[in-house]
């Protein structure tokens, strides 16, 4: 097995915006890495959904009573995250499939 290691330099830097312009590089270098090529194959496929694809689904969960309040709200999360164009997690990747494909199995 080939293990990789990174490193890291912390310095001091007295500008929030600097943090934050730097911690979003860094999530926009990392975008896909996984050891396992199913679950970046799985961010991809999440990522390609559009934000008023999930905004829909959580609402019409909530008229229709459907899913849990947990999956409701992550769908609502996930459009969120679409319209920042912001980077998911493997986690949120596979629950935001399962909750795409519940929906369309359900009538959406």
């Amino acid at each position: 097995m080939k293990v990789q290691t990174y490193y890291f330099t912390l310095i001091y830097i007295d500008s929030p915006d600097f943090v934050l312009s730097a911690l979003k590089l860094v999530q926009i270098i990392f975008v896909g890495v996984s050891k396992f090529p199913q679950e970046s194959k799985m961010i991809e496929e999440a990522c390609k959904v559009k934000p008023e694809v999930w905004f829909s689904i959580a609402k019409w969960a909530r008229e229709n009573n459907r899913f849990t309040p947990f999956d409701r709200k992550l769908a609502y999360n996930l459009g969120v995250l679409a319209n920042r164009k912001a980077v998911i997690t493997v986690k949120q990747a596979k629950n935001g499939l399962r909750i795409l494909k519940q929906a369309k199995e359900e009538g959406f």
